[in-house]
């Protein structure tokens, strides 16, 4: 049995540089020879609203295609993403350990093969942000938490965090850099209520 092709999956909405940006991801998947869907998707009217769509997006792809691999179309893809190509763990999803947030697993780089367990927990993530008003990030660490093993992590360079403003030279991911008008201000209004 041969596998499935896994898909580099990810969506973009017309605000700040993000259609810029997910044009240079699929210049990027076809420079790798990687298979791509990269579609548009129209604004829910801000940031946090618009992450929270990434569940809904990833529901939807994981229906059509058997192995898909997200990215945030505003990051970076420096290199082949060999281990999510491979994906040869037994957790149906591969995810890089949060490094800056007591959360579980970033979420702008994920390995996603289609099993019960991973529709299980796409499913679940995609309510959660129906029901709360929370990021994309914030709900996949709430539906992870009750899902032992479903995860397995991928090296901190699957989602490269600048140091000093500079990417690591091994990074496949570099994390994005968006700037959004309303992104700024959400991290401004959350920096002003830290003690």
């Amino acid at each position: 049995m041969s596998r499935p092709i896994p898909v580099i999956v990810s969506f973009y909405t017309p605000e700040w540089e993000y259609a810029s940006r997910a044009q240079a991801l699929i210049r990027r998947c076809d420079e790798l020879g990687l298979a791509y869907d990269i579609q548009p998707r129209a604004s829910r009217g801000n940031w946090n609203k618009n992450t929270a769509m990434k569940a809904t997006f990833i529901q939807e792809m994981l229906a059509k295609h058997e192995h898909i691999i997200w990215v945030d179309c505003d990051g970076e893809l420096r290199q082949l993403p060999a281990l999510c190509l491979a994906h040869d763990s037994a957790a149906p999803v591969l995810a890089v350990p949060h490094q800056t947030m007591p959360r579980n697993w970033h979420v702008c780089v994920l390995s996603i093969r289609r099993t019960p367990v991973s529709v299980r927990l796409v499913d679940a993530w995609a309510e959660y942000v129906k029901t709360c008003d929370v990021t994309d990030e914030l709900a996949f660490h709430g539906v992870t938490t009750g899902a032992p093993g479903a995860v397995a992590a991928l090296p901190t360079r699957y989602c490269a965090l600048p140091r000093q403003g500079v990417f690591p030279a091994d990074a496949v991911w570099c994390l994005g850099i968006s700037a959004s008008p309303d992104k700024m201000a959400m991290k401004t209004r959350q920096a002003g209520k830290k003690p």
